[in-house]
């Protein structure tokens, strides 16, 4: 046998540049055809109930770099990261997909909001010419919850606050300090504390810088966290339908509190489970026994208060209410 080398004819690429003409300010940098479309999941909420705005940007070019879009949210909403999908093609004729973008929002406010047009500008290889495609403007209408205590709003600054000293300074009235001689301020214990205090404090706001990254980028963990809070004020709302001429509405409140407690802390969605499938989910966490079994009991006894004939009395209510509370408590240290 003999060993040659051999090579294939050398090819041309002709890189032409981007025109500088009409270029939009908001370009992409991609060249191909797209368009770009955006749904929303609900278009009527109640204040802190999150909704999903899903944009997608499909056709032929580099879909990998299609960068995230700008939405142009109210001031009201607070906003998630997205999360990233794509669906890519390749054949013969070239590279084509789509590129889909899901936010998580939370109204804060109520009233009629407006999400703004996306819009997601390229260079058209057909027409040479650039183009700017957009979605359609979304309405969402918020009414303000039952638990909506809290008023917050984001990104608004606040009026500066002018003080106005008095004309006057009185001498200061009052006994009159000593202080020992030989005494150095540096070896006191104030001082010492003086010293100490910041670096606590630098350690502190680290630590809470980091938990607030975390929050606002890791959607599970902030679920989680919050988790407590909201099946408390769940809880709290139960407790005011505590009447035996209400009790099927103070065990659907108390069952909504469990299923969303436990959603929040699997980062599932609560509208998709039910009780039976509940002690799977549990076991999947290794959550101990004796809590599965008491958090299935008080599930039971809420499907069985609610579409049973009513014969709970308010001694019983009470007594269910703490073991409700005692099972969203004893879930919580173990996951």
């Amino acid at each position: 046998s003999v060993r040659k080398l051999v090579s294939s004819a050398p090819l041309t690429v002709n890189v032409l540049p981007l025109p500088d003409h009409s270029k939009p300010a908001n370009f992409s940098g991609l060249v191909g055809n797209f368009d770009i479309s955006s749904f929303i999941d609900k278009t009527s909420v109640k204040t802190n109930e999150a909704i999903a705005l899903k944009i997608e940007i499909s056709g032929s070019g580099n879909i990998k770099m299609i960068p995230t879009p700008q939405v142009d949210l109210p001031v009201d909403f607070e906003q998630y990261p997205p999360k990233i999908s794509q669906k890519i093609n390749r054949n013969e004729s070239g590279v084509s997909g789509s590129k889909f973008f899901e936010y998580v929002l939370v109204p804060r406010h109520a009233g009629v909001h407006t999400i703004k047009p996306v819009e997601f500008s390229y260079f058209d290889i057909q027409s040479q010419q650039y183009r700017t495609v957009r979605t359609g403007e979304i309405q969402v209408a918020v009414e303000k919850s039952d638990d909506d205590l809290v008023s917050y709003v984001g990104g608004r600054g606040k009026e500066d606050i002018k003080y106005f000293g008095e004309d006057i300074r009185f001498i200061r009235q009052g006994a009159v300090q000593f202080y020992k001689i030989n005494s150095n301020f540096y070896q006191s214990f104030i001082f010492i504390v003086l010293m100490i205090a910041p670096i606590l404090a630098l350690g502190a706001a680290a630590g809470y810088r980091r938990h607030q990254d975390k929050m606002s980028g890791n959607i599970a963990y902030a679920r989680s966290r919050k988790a407590n809070q909201l099946a408390m004020k769940k809880l709290a709302r139960a407790k005011k339908l505590m009447a035996e001429q209400s009790q099927k509405e103070f065990y659907a409140e108390i069952s909504h509190s469990l299923m969303g407690f436990l959603a929040d802390k699997l980062n599932i969605s609560a509208a998709g489970i039910i009780t039976d499938e509940v002690e799977e989910l549990m076991k999947k966490n290794s959550v101990a026994p004796d809590v599965v079994t008491q958090y299935l009991a008080c599930l039971k006894m809420c499907d069985y208060q609610r579409f049973a004939p009513s014969t709970a009395k308010l001694a019983d209510m009470k007594s269910f209410f703490n073991e409700a509370k005692q099972a969203i408590i004893s879930l919580e240290k173990v996951i």
